[in-house]
């Protein structure tokens, strides 16, 4: 066989054979979702949710600061207490997302090499001639 076949005839047989899909690591995903929010969801190819997760922190923090701006120049207590605490609110929903995006990128990492095939059908049971593969009992 002359050197172009074999070659011809590897590059054929890789591209029928199944490539393997690449393994993440979750480890690696967590960290980069906790440097920057949606990176770990960008390393899993989860572009919807990174671009969720950079909102989501973008608002939350934009809107804490909104927040701070009007608390500083409140004329009343009142005023004054409602905008803190409508800060507050911004900044602990702002740590909760950030745990949120990490863990959500660790779990899709780990979740990475799942089986995902088309045949996700029941084991095959034999029929016993009664027609019903399930049956149902009630104790009381």
């Amino acid at each position: 066989m002359s050197a172009v076949a074999l070659h011809a005839q590897v590059s054929a047989d890789s591209l029928t054979a199944p490539q393997p899909s690449l393994i993440k690591s979750p480890r690696g995903a967590m960290l980069r979702s906790a440097v920057l929010p949606g990176w770990g969801q960008l390393y899993n190819n989860q572009k919807i949710k990174a671009s969720i997760a950079v909102i989501a922190e973008v608002g939350l923090i934009t809107n804490a600061v909104a927040l701070n701006q009007q608390v500083v120049s409140a004329v009343t207590e009142d005023e004054r207490l409602y905008y803190e605490s409508n800060r507050s609110l911004s900044v602990w929903l702002a740590i909760g997302v950030y745990f949120l995006v990490m863990i959500d990128s660790y779990v899709d990492a780990n979740l990475s090499d799942f089986d995902i095939g088309p045949d996700l059908s029941m084991l095959q049971v034999p029929d016993n001639g009664t027609g019903s593969l399930v049956s149902l009992s009630w104790s009381f």
